[in-house]
């Protein structure tokens, strides 16, 4: 038989990517994925013991939850608890098919089935049975930010969908698509530009007819439709579709309950899986509640509460239900919500990489499997023990791998044929592979070995074998890309590209092992140890692995052995690293380390991870979130630990009361065998000294020297010279890091002895470090209380950011002693989440100092309790509190408050005593409220200085309450608004500067009712009279009668009973006479404006109105009558009847005042600038006007606005008519003026301009004719312009043009015109010429070199030069060349000189001969 008759890799259970919970929705990706997850049974599976919950496998999960089908009475909801990246939405998927039943999908079915048979057939039979029958499923994907009850909306949409049932039912509770689509269709027209606007906002492009078609098509199922119409809705009617008004999660599962799962239904149960259900309790908590619709948390509890089993929850989270709960605010009603989901049944899934890859590897025959396979391994139980104990040693191990009944049964049992050291790397490696890969490699040496025989030495795959393949590719692939920062594989690398030929199977062997033990990090001691992990990592004989390194250390130098790190290097270059371990040795010879100094540098203390406060979990246990119940670290020379630092110690201490400055201080004295008794014995003097207090000694005890050897060599490495460095940077470089790393490794290891100094005995601890810790301030400080203060500190520890504020905000409604619902909930929810945490009754964390009801009162939690009642106590007696002595008793032992917890204790103490304390500060004894605003400093600082040096003063409260009962009295006593007003803020002073007395609240609460009644009396007063002064106002502005009539009116229906004599106030006479006065005001603005009023208002505008205009006579006659105007009710009723005979002249006054409308609209868009409009609108106002002339005084008011408009109208008019007409008499008066070219360049602009206005033909006619001939004029003056440059061609333009325009007969001076332009042009050519001149006309300082320059620049001249100017240049240039002949016949002489006698006489014969 061979192995892989007994044991083959599930290759097809490989599924690569993330997987999304509601893929469940489309069943190709759905079947796909629910097909290869890999299930683990109860056989092989091991968990990190990262709870004390029970986990279970996720095959007895299923199970588990399947059974739940066939018992009502079983608990309806279940979490499954999951760290993220377990495979929770996997699982999901998968359930979601399973649990849909055979029929929904049956060979997806049939396939999960057969997977979980593979593993435990019982089992599979089991969840067949209990899973066969069809259950509908919805499937929800936290990981959106959504409203859950339109969320189970669009699953249950889905869902009918997936299960081919129509929706119509569904369709017809959703009332808030219903009232959208409804909106919707009928706006869809004429609103359209508002759903395109609402649409951009959404990022959605299309528009018009495309908009509409997909609004339509989506509104149901996609909410960003939903938003858009909504957006639309809210502008159109000024609210929104409620949610309160729609869809609600228990009316869908209801309907689906009863309509799918009923007698009739084809259904037997409703299954909701919530997939990342804890990450939308986040968004719901920090959500408004409408928004998320959180309360469908509560629904769908209940409704699975009461369906008796039919409706199954299976909510998907990584943590306890409870690590949600303690971050919501309290006060909200989500926070009840999700407590209601603490009663699910809870399974913490286990998960792990291990897990996976035991249960990947199928047993095909089981009883061979245990026949041959575990038969060997238990024969073989002291070699597993042996590796087990040799990996304990050298690796950190932990989870399955942590105990070793687990380690046997799943790594050894499980994973065969993978040796254990194999399986470790692969699930290590992380850093350098995915776990896809892992499955991968696994699968291949499975593979590997299927071909061996049971019946010869059973094969495992050794770790160094991992390393001959893919997997060292991969790693080598990491390095070289940077993506890993070790350098193993491109060392070992190195070597086989240098030395590879040379190498034997077993030495490449041990070089890979050697690999394996660098890169898994092994701690190995000694030269003994380094070959006791290669023999394990390798699997050669002892006496073939020395052969070996006796070869690769000595002969081919490519493996050498690093004392300091007790393991092997690879040389890759070892030649040089020879020569660099030789300069170092001599550096060493010599090399003398300073550790007194070491010990202070911040890279040293880094390594021994002492730079940062060490942790502890006092904290954490007592509900305290600041920062304070930490230890600081620092590391000393046992020499340098003296009386006098203890002594500073100890005022440091007592010192560091600020939240921000750790209480505990570790002191690490380092000794070795070389430090003196006595200073062993001075320490423990020291540590009497310290006794109670949170500063301990701890000893790193260097017995063998080997921590001084790192220090040694990582200072000499630090210190070593550049040029070295620089000459050996590979080989400096692989030994700094390696030393970095033995000095880490060093002051681990003594650490980890945990030796403490005491006064009789240094002794090391029992307990971790931070247990141990955490006990001694537990010892320290037994009476500890909370303070769940979240964020007081900034991340850099500081008081600068938001949180301190929070504390200010929150200190300053205690002081204020302002606590009550409102003040609390006009706070951020971040002050209310802190408020609930640190004071409210209904928090866990709390100090419970205020009620459910909103109302302080002293702390219920017994610690803080404690505190309070021995402050009060100490004040009731001494009758004074000093405050400085607060904080010097509440800071220390036993209670060690931070200054910031005891500020918030003090304020909660006079919070509750408000009404009997003030306070003495500043020479002064003050209210509390006056100290707050002198202590809190512009909402974000605390003058704690001002808070020590300050005195509370227990007063006389008999005082303050006969000043009280005084008050009341008068109150009782008063029955005027105004005079209660005035009692109010008497009274609320006196209560902000003394506070309510305990006796006298209930006085108080009754006066405050009696102050709120008086200011709804005021508040409906001054409605009352607001709306009459509105009227007055009307009537005085418009002249108009009416609104006078309406104001008194308003005054006789003034419900005075009700605003005064209902709530027992009596109207004072300053009220009636403002009655009288805005009465008598209303009668004087009648008779002042009646006569006006009824000939300029009275009449009726239209024939469709007179009715109406009837009725409103009929009004305005009675409210006449009513206020004993008879005179001018007579005189209204006859013009109204008047009025009424005339309807033909109504009907022409009605289209009189339509036609001015008409043109009113018009003359808005015609253009002052369009001459023909302007006559036509002007004609046509005219006529208006007259037509106007003949209703004057029967339209009144109308007539008086219209005929006001027209006139205006024709004002502005006639001014762009005048305009237009100046504009064109100006060009003709210009014309003849003209003298310039400039001239008749304005004028062409003035005629471009008035050609626009849209003139008269013959006008137009005139200006085009006009503008042509100056065009043609100014075409030819364009040519003197461009003849500039040449004054020939110049002279000639000037002659020709002077010949055409001769006697000329124009509409302008054409002669003048013409001479301006040819005195321009030859000013402008003279110019040219005389700069020429100043810049040519002369030899400069005469030297060859300057005339030859001269001579050069001359040889051409320019066009525009006179003759006159041609003749100087021509005179010059005879001038130079004389010079230059002179100079040339001096040069002759001067050399000539130089020649003697026989040069002299040659030279004159070759000149005789020229």
């Amino acid at each position: 038989m061979k192995i892989g008759d007994i044991i083959a890799f599930r290759k097809d259970l490989y599924f690569e990517g993330a997987v999304q919970a509601d893929w469940f929705y489309s069943p190709e990706k759905a079947a796909k994925v629910s097909e290869n997850f890999v299930f683990h049974g109860k056989d092989y599976y091991g968990v990190e013991a990262k709870s004390k919950a029970k986990t279970i496998d996720t095959i007895s999960l299923v199970r588990t939850l399947s059974q739940k089908f066939d018992d009502e009475s079983a608990n309806p909801l279940s979490l499954a608890i999951a760290d993220y990246g377990t495979g929770k939405s996997h699982l999901a998927v998968t359930l979601g098919q399973l649990f849909s039943g055979s029929k929904y999908m049956p060979e997806t079915f049939e396939t999960i089935i057969g997977n979980i048979k593979k593993i435990d057939e019982e089992a599979a039979e089991s969840i067949r049975a209990l899973c066969a029958d069809s259950n509908f499923v919805l499937v929800i994907n936290g990981m959106k930010d959504f409203n859950l009850h339109y969320e189970i909306l669009r699953a249950a949409q889905k869902s009918l969908r997936l299960y081919g049932l129509n929706e119509d039912k569904l369709r017809n509770l959703n009332r808030t698509v219903e009232t959208a689509t409804l909106f919707f269709e009928r706006n869809k027209e004429t609103q359209i530009g508002l759903f395109e606007q609402s649409a951009a906002l959404f990022n959605w492009r299309e528009t018009g007819d495309a908009l509409i078609t997909k609004i339509k098509d989506t509104l149901l199922t996609d909410d960003t439709a939903f938003e858009i119409v909504n957006n639309v809705y809210r502008q159109v009617t000024g609210k929104e579709i409620s949610w309160d008004e729609g869809i609600s999660a228990r009316s869908i599962l209801e309907m689906l309950l009863s309509e799918y799962c009923g007698l009739n239904g084809q259904f037997d149960h409703i299954v909701l899986l919530f997939d990342e259900f804890g990450r939308y309790l986040e968004y719901a908590s920090g959500s408004d509640a409408g928004k998320s619709g959180d309360s469908a948390l509560q629904q769908i509890f209940e409704v699975a509460q009461d369906a008796d089993g039919a409706l199954q929850v299976i909510n998907f989270i990584q943590s306890d239900i409870k690590s949600y709960l303690v971050r919501v605010d309290q006060t909200r009603n989500i926070s009840r919500y999700i407590g209601r989901y603490d009663q699910s049944d809870k399974y913490h899934i286990s998960s792990n990489l291990e897990t996976v890859f035991a249960n990947l590897i199928y047993r095909n025959d089981k009883d061979a499997f245990t026949k041959h396979i575990v038969k060997w391994q238990n024969e073989n139980e002291s070699r597993w023990k042996e590796i087990y104990s040799q990996m304990s040693q050298w690796l950190s191990l932990n989870g399955v791998w942590a105990n070793y009944a687990l380690f046997r049964k799943v790594i050894v049992e499980g994973i065969y044929p993978m040796h254990p050291l194999s399986t470790f790397m692969l699930t290590q490696l992380s850093d350098y592979l995915q776990n896809r890969s892992s499955m991968t490699l696994i699968s291949q040496y499975v593979s590997s070995v299927s071909d061996d025989s049971v019946d010869s030495d059973m094969p495992l795959v050794m770790p160094e074998e991992l390393m001959r393949g893919d997997l060292y590719q991969e790693m080598l692939s990491s390095e070289i890309n940077g993506k890993q920062l070790s350098q193993h594989c491109i060392r070992y690398d190195n070597i086989l590209r240098k030395q590879g030929d040379k190498l034997s199977d077993r030495s490449l062997a041990v070089l890979r092992a050697n690999l394996i033990a660098r890169i898994l990090r092994f701690k190995t001691r000694d030269y003994e140890d380094a070959k006791r992990a290669l023999l394990l990592c390798s699997g050669l004989q002892i006496s073939d692995l020395e052969d070996e390194l006796e070869l690769l250390e000595n002969e081919y130098a490519i493996l050498g052995f690093d004392e300091h790190a007790g393991c092997f290097d690879f040389m890759e270059d070892s030649r040089g690293a020879h020569e660099y371990k030789i300069k170092k040795k001599r550096i060493a010879a010599n090399w003398k380390s300073d550790f007194r100094s070491m010990f202070k540098t911040a890279k040293v203390l880094e390594l021994g991870e002492l730079s940062e406060p060490q942790e502890t979990s006092f904290g954490t246990n007592h509900k305290i979130l600041t920062n304070e119940w930490k230890f600081t670290q620092e590391l000393l020379m046992a020499e340098d630990v003296t009386v006098a630092l203890a002594e500073e110690y100890l005022k440091i201490w007592k010192e560091s009361r600020s939240s921000a400055l750790p209480k505990g201080r570790l002191v690490w004295v380092y000794v070795n065998k070389d430090t003196a008794y006595d200073c062993v014995e001075r320490l423990k003097t020291i540590a009497r000294m310290l006794q109670n207090t949170p500063i301990l000694l701890m000893l790193l005890n260097d017995s063998e020297g080997r921590l001084a050897n790192a220090l040694i060599n990582y200072d000499l490495l630090d210190q070593m010279d550049e040029s070295i460095r620089q000459m050996f940077a590979r080989a400096y470089s692989d030994d700094f890091s390696q030393a970095e790393d033995i000095l880490r490794n060093e002051f681990e290891v003594l650490r980890k002895q945990r030796l403490c100094v005491s006064f009789d005995e240094v002794r090391p601890l029992k307990k971790r470090l931070q247990v141990s810790l955490t006990d001694v301030f537990e010892a320290i400080y037994p009476k500890a209380i909370s303070f769940n203060f979240d964020g007081l500190l900034t991340a850099s520890n500081n008081f600068t950011g938001k949180g301190s504020q929070y504390f200010c905000q929150i200190v300053k409604m205690l002081l204020s002693n302002n606590v009550n619902y409102d003040t609390i909930h006009d706070f951020t929810s971040d002050v209310r989440s802190k408020i609930t945490a640190v004071l409210m009754e209904t928090s866990a964390t709390s100090w419970k100092c205020i009620s459910s009801n909103y109302a302080m009162m002293p702390p219920a939690e017994p610690r803080a309790r404690s505190i309070y009642e021995d402050a009060v106590v100490q004040l009731n007696t001494d009758k004074q509190y000093d405050c400085g002595n607060f904080f010097e008793k509440y800071c220390y032992p036993p209670y060690g408050l931070s200054e910031e917890a005891a500020i918030m204790m003090l304020s909660v103490i006079l919070a509750n005593h408000s009404y009997c304390v003030r306070v003495f500060f500043n020479d002064s004894q003050n209210s509390i409220i006056r100290w707050k605003d002198e202590v809190i400093i512009k909402d974000k600082k605390i003058n704690i200085d001002l808070i020590k040096s300050s005195r509370l003063i227990l007063i006389d409260t008999n005082a303050v309450e006969a000043r009280f009962q005084q008050l009341f009295n008068r109150l009782d006593a008063t029955t005027e608004l105004d005079a209660i007003i005035r009692l109010q803020r008497e009274i609320q002073q006196y209560a902000d500067d003394n506070g309510v007395p305990e006796a006298l609240e209930v006085n108080y609460k009754l006066a405050k009712s009696k102050f709120e009644a008086a200011a709804r009396s005021r508040k409906d007063w001054s409605e009352q009279i607001g709306k009459v002064e509105d009227e007055l106002e009307s009537a005085e502005e418009r002249g108009n009668v009416y609104n006078a009539l309406t104001a008194l009116e308003l005054i006789d229906e003034i419900p005075l009973y009700s605003i005064f004599n209902e709530n027992g106030f009596t109207m004072s006479d300053e009220y009636r006479e403002r009655l009288n006065s805005l009465s008598s005001q209303a009668r004087s603005l009648i008779n002042e404006y009646f006569e006006a009023w009824l000939e300029g208002t009275i009449h009726c505008k239209s024939v469709e109105a007179m009715t109406q205009f009837e009725k409103h006579v009929k009004r305005c006659n009675e409210k006449l009558l009513k206020f004993g105007f008879t005179t001018y009710a007579r005189q209204l009723t006859a013009k109204g009847e008047s009025e009424l005979a005339k309807k033909d002249e109504i009907r022409s006054r009605q289209e009189l005042l339509a036609d001015g409308q008409k043109y009113l609209s018009a003359y808005r868009s015609t253009s002052l600038k369009n001459y023909t409009d302007i006559l036509d609108m002007l004609s046509k106002a005219n006529g208006l006007l007259e037509r106007l002339a003949k209703f004057e005084k029967s339209l009144g008011n109308d007539a008086k606005k219209l005929h006001s408009q027209l006139d205006e109208c024709v004002k502005k008019l006639t001014e762009a008519k005048q305009k237009i007409q100046t504009d064109m008499e100006n060009i003709w008066e210009d014309l003849a003026n003209a003298q310039s070219q400039e001239d008749i360049e304005s004028i062409l602009s003035c005629i471009a301009l008035i050609m626009n206005y849209r003139i008269p033909a013959r006008d137009l006619q005139d200006f085009e004719d006009l503008k042509e001939t100056l065009d043609a004029f100014m075409a030819d003056v364009s040519e003197l312009q461009s003849a500039v440059n040449d004054r020939s061609k110049l002279e000639k333009a000037i002659t020709t043009l002077r010949e055409k325009y001769a006697g000329s007969e124009m509409d302008f001076d054409v002669e003048s015109v013409l001479e301006d332009v040819i005195k321009s042009a030859e000013e402008a050519i003279d110019t040219k010429e005389r700069i020429w001149r100043q810049n040519h006309l002369t030899l400069g300082d005469r030297t060859r070199a300057t005339i030859h320059t001269w001579k050069e620049s001359t040889r051409i001249l320019p066009a525009y030069l006179s003759q006159a100017t041609i003749q100087s240049v021509e005179a010059m240039r005879i001038e130079a060349d004389q010079l230059i002949s002179e100079a040339m016949i001096e040069d002759v002489v001067f050399y000539f000189k130089k020649l003697n006698a026989e040069e002299r006489k040659h030279c004159l014969e070759l000149l005789l001969h020229q």
